[in-house]
């Protein structure tokens, strides 16, 4: 599965980066909102996890875009 992570905490994202491809996924990480819309249109993603406060643009606001 395609996974995109978006979370402005490093650690965070390695963390759980290296989790979900110990699973067999592959995995994406964006640490800013800006960065995760340029990822998910170009990589498709079949799930995001998302932080609700990044910098540049919410996970909020990514969610509400990517529900359209």
């Amino acid at each position: 599965m395609e996974i995109l992570i978006a979370d402005d905490d490093r650690n965070s994202n390695a963390l759980l980066k290296k989790a979900l491809e110990n699973f067999g996924h592959n995995v994406s990480v964006s640490e800013n909102g800006r960065a995760a819309f340029k990822n998910y249109m170009n990589l498709h993603s079949q799930l995001i996890i998302l932080d609700w406060e990044m910098p540049e643009m919410t996970g909020i606001e990514l969610l509400a875009w990517a529900r359209e």
